[in-house]
């Protein structure tokens, strides 16, 4: 049995065109590996677009045509102007249209079966115009990364991502994201429309390790490197009612959970429940909250309170035995549900 994880908790992952292009052409093991881990994870719902689609086919029927030609795929740098005619030493598209198409096609029924992704479900729509045309023109941002952006948070004109995160190959449309993110905040939210978060593979949070470069570093985990992005990646995304991690505790209480906040200036909060998600990301487990938080020996009857010099909490809760075991241990990330 698929064990549940509440759809509130998942994170959906838009793919740029470079990362379908990368994973197709098994130019980056690690990426590969990477895809194959948020494909299977519980947590995670990758998308892609109409646009990307395009994009993707064009940028795949020149790189086979050129390995119908040579033998090999573009090396990275290589003069792709023979796009322009179609012609390379000699040889025609037209020649080779019927192997290339064949090879796209079949690559396009990889995406779709292995990463288990539907283009359909973001398409082209009148609406993404003036977005993309503000953002366009109010940064260095060019009209294709744009249109990738709107496009993720925006799927179908009556449709929108309230969390949303771009996965690309370009650390140059990131430094441009980053170095724009007020003005395309802005833009996106007169329209209604909610700014992405950007991930690039050249540049991803390695726990306490650092920045890695997926195309560079060969020793990675990448359970652990992805583990760590996701349950990030929730925790921005519920930073509203995101209360701690579980620990611990200090003195072995029966049926009862510790509880450490983050923050010395974070403030406990009332709630008919609360979210739990284990430290192996399996399943999201729901309790309900029956009994008052206690903080340093002392039951707690007010709420919202806050003790800067102690931030271990313990709440008597009730459960099943299985439950009760996984949300005992230490590194369970912890939400209030239904403030």
């Amino acid at each position: 049995m698929t064990a549940f994880v509440d759809d509130r908790y998942k994170i959906h992952i838009y793919l740029d065109t470079n990362i379908l292009v990368d994973y197709v052409e098994n130019k980056n093991l690690l990426l590969n590996q990477s895809l194959e881990y948020l494909s299977s994870s519980p947590f995670i719902i990758l998308r892609s677009s109409h646009y990307v689609e395009f994009e993707f086919v064009e940028v795949r029927k020149r790189n086979e045509f050129y390995k119908c030609v040579r033998g090999i795929l573009p090396p990275a740098g290589e003069d792709m102007s023979f796009a322009k005619e179609w012609v390379l030493d000699g040889k025609t598209y037209e020649e080779n249209k019927s192997v290339v198409s064949n090879k796209v096609e079949e690559d396009l029924k990889k995406i779709k079966e292995q990463l288990d992704i539907d283009f359909d479900d973001h398409v082209l729509h009148e609406k993404l115009i003036e977005p993309t045309k503000d953002i366009c023109l109010s940064t260095s941002i060019s009209r294709e990364d744009t249109l990738v952006m709107v496009s993720c948070m925006f799927p179908k004109p009556s449709d929108y991502l309230e969390f949303g995160v771009i996965l690309s190959n370009d650390k140059q449309y990131k430094d441009a994201f980053e170095n724009s993110k007020n003005i395309i905040k802005n833009t996106l939210n007169t329209k209604g429309i909610s700014i992405p978060s950007f991930l690039s593979i050249k540049q991803l949070q390695y726990e306490k390790d650092g920045m890695i470069n997926l195309n560079v570093n060969t020793n990675v985990d990448i359970n652990k490197l992805w583990s760590f992005i996701i349950k990030e990646l929730i925790k921005e995304k519920h930073h509203d009612n995101y209360v701690g991690e579980t620990i611990i505790p200090m003195k072995k209480l029966t049926n009862c959970i510790a509880i450490s906040k983050q923050d010395s200036n974070s403030t406990i909060y009332d709630s008919l429940g609360l979210v739990f998600i284990p430290n192996d990301l399996s399943r999201t487990i729901s309790i309900e909250k029956k009994k008052n938080y206690w903080n340093n020996g002392v039951e707690i009857t007010e709420l919202p309170f806050t003790n800067a010099n102690d931030l271990e909490y313990n709440l008597e809760v009730s459960c099943s035995e299985t439950d009760m075991k996984t949300i005992c241990q230490k590194g369970n990330l912890v939400f209030y549900d239904n403030l």
